[in-house]
């Protein structure tokens, strides 16, 4: 892949997991939050800020040896299953949880 095309797929990729998160943690925020706390609910824009906050302030800087030298789409590939997949799990978990209020 060209490196054109490789950031362009991974602004692509990232732009749309920040969505994805950002619409799991505005409904996870409304089941949880709003009742529990009495907080009004919040958008979907607004869940994507959160989320990209909380990744910045609790995100990991350090990278091994071994991530530091591979490609951009070989470090695309490794990440990109969990920044969706781990969202999904937590949606489940959640439903689940849910289910006990």
């Amino acid at each position: 892949m060209s490196p054109i095309g490789a950031i362009s797929t991974a602004i692509l990729v990232i732009t749309a997991s920040s969505i994805w998160r950002g619409w799991i943690l505005s409904l996870m925020w409304g089941w949880f939050i709003v009742p529990v706390s009495g907080l009004r609910a919040i958008s979907i824009p607004e869940a994507i800020g959160l989320s990209l906050l909380a990744a910045m302030l609790c995100g990991s800087s350090r990278r091994s040896e071994e991530e530091r030298s591979e490609s951009l789409e070989d470090a695309l590939g490794r990440s990109a299953v969990p920044m969706f997949v781990m969202p999904l799990v937590a949606l489940g978990i959640a439903s689940i949880v849910r289910l006990w209020l």
